[in-house]
């Protein structure tokens, strides 16, 4: 069992009022540079790409460590991770199911 897993990974357009999102696969590569389908701003950017892939990178060696982490509760946390247009990450905590 990893450690961190992602799931629901979606590109979703950061400008106001739009509301585009759409899901996708773990490496959004199609969607660099790429305008949004309701507004034509740019979706996803080189630099967030390559931000995205560091937390990714950061989350491969969490889970190769195996840690045992004997004081997460049995359903472990839910949080949103979200890089915006400037590459500033921010998390959400969600209660679990």
């Amino acid at each position: 069992m990893n450690n961190i897993e992602t799931t629901d990974t979606k590109i979703e357009c950061d400008t106001v009022g739009c509301g585009f999102e759409h899901p996708c696969s773990i490496d959004p590569v199609e969607w660099i540079n790429r305008p949004c389908p309701n507004c034509g701003e740019n979706l996803l950017t080189q630099e967030n790409y390559d931000g995205i892939n560091k937390i990714m990178e950061q989350i491969d060696y969490i889970n190769m460590l195996n840690l045992d982490l004997e004081n997460i509760p049995a359903g472990g946390y839910r949080q949103k991770l979200k890089v915006d247009p400037t590459g500033v990450v921010t998390f959400k905590e969600f209660p679990h199911d």
